[in-house]
């Protein structure tokens, strides 16, 4: 009885993911103004891990606002790496504000589409430059 658990524990451990990084590290900057005028979207090209291969394209809109500000992310992955690619995640660094991960969402029709809104928090009239960093993992046990 007791192999016979060990042996289910070792099946549900080969399904779990592996998640290893497909792309070169990239980043944007996304500026938190005291206007409240919004800017023009801020993207960045995603290169693969040796950098010689376009995988992606992120895209930040608006890419300036005041605090309360709701920026769509958007990553567009080409479509030879788009069922390659099975998460993306976005770390956002605002400074003494701190560093936060978001899971971006697969759209539903379009399996090289990944999505999500993020607010600015922080302070009314508070400047700063917030730093979106993206990373394209695909899992090591798919073929």
């Amino acid at each position: 009885m007791f192999t016979l658990i060990l042996a289910l524990f070792a099946c549900k451990k080969a399904d779990e993911p592996v998640w290893v990084q497909f792309n070169e590290d990239v980043s944007l900057e996304v500026e938190i103004t005291a206007s409240e005028e919004l800017g023009a979207p801020v993207t960045a090209d995603v290169f693969s891990s040796s950098g010689e291969e376009l995988v992606a394209v992120i895209v930040v809109d608006p890419g300036s606002g005041p605090v309360g500000t709701d920026h769509r992310v958007e990553v567009d992955v080409g479509d030879d790496y788009d069922e390659v690619v099975g998460r993306v995640l976005l770390t956002t660094d605002s400074g003494d504000r701190g560093v936060e991960e978001h899971e971006l969402d697969r759209d539903s029709a379009d399996d090289g589409y990944w999505w999500r809104v993020l607010t600015s928090g922080g302070a009314e009239g508070e400047e700063r430059t917030d730093t979106f960093s993206v990373q394209l993992f695909t899992d090591e046990n798919e073929d």
